[in-house]
């Protein structure tokens, strides 16, 4: 699956489903990173609504705007319960995987 990343590449779920429709590949899935999305300033829950169907596992980790790494937990601006809430709605039932 394709994380979406601290770079320009890949940085929202939209781009990733760019890819993801051009391959048209049932084995290539997306794996957001919720803190990344919110680094980034992306709407954050519009991009996992957009995602729906093709998120396999959520990469968990607080970040500041523009600062990727090194934010302790509730210490940067990702709205966790919200993002978590919105998962749900879209069906998501698969691994979150935290990143320290």
């Amino acid at each position: 699956a394709m994380e979406i990343m601290d770079y320009p590449l890949m940085n929202s779920i939209s781009k990733a489903l760019g890819y993801a429709h051009y391959l048209n590949n049932p084995w290539f899935q997306l794996y957001p990173d919720i803190g990344n999305l919110s680094a980034w300033d992306n709407d954050v829950q519009m991009e996992l609504k957009a995602g729906s169907g093709h998120i396999v596992a959520v990469h968990v980790k607080d970040t500041k705007p523009g600062v990727f790494k090194n934010v302790p937990f509730g210490e940067g601006v990702v709205d966790f319960e919200r993002c978590f809430e919105t998962l749900k709605q879209t069906g998501y039932c698969g691994p979150y995987l935290i990143e320290m």
